[in-house]
């Protein structure tokens, strides 16, 4: 009984470890990481998707705000990164 409880903690640390913040902002004020954006007074989400230093990457999903359920637009955003 005791190793399990040791390995169920262990499973629910990992998660806390490795959980990303969102909404980041870089040095420079600009996107950067995983957004999120709901709509206005409500908790559904409006856009997610991932930015790098300002420039959208990668998929991002753009939904509408329906009464009846939530619809999403997908859009892939490829960029070349220059270093």
């Amino acid at each position: 009984m005791k190793r399990v409880y040791i390995v169920l903690f262990l499973l629910m640390s990992c998660g806390f470890i490795f959980a990303q913040n969102i909404n980041q902002f870089d040095a420079n004020g600009e996107r950067h990481g995983i957004w999120k954006k709901n709509f206005e007074d409500t908790n559904i989400i409006r856009y997610e998707g991932q930015f790098f230093h300002g420039k959208e990457i990668g998929l991002f999903k753009f939904y509408k705000h329906y009464k009846i359920k939530p619809f999403y637009l997908l859009r892939n955003c490829l960029i070349k990164i220059i270093k």
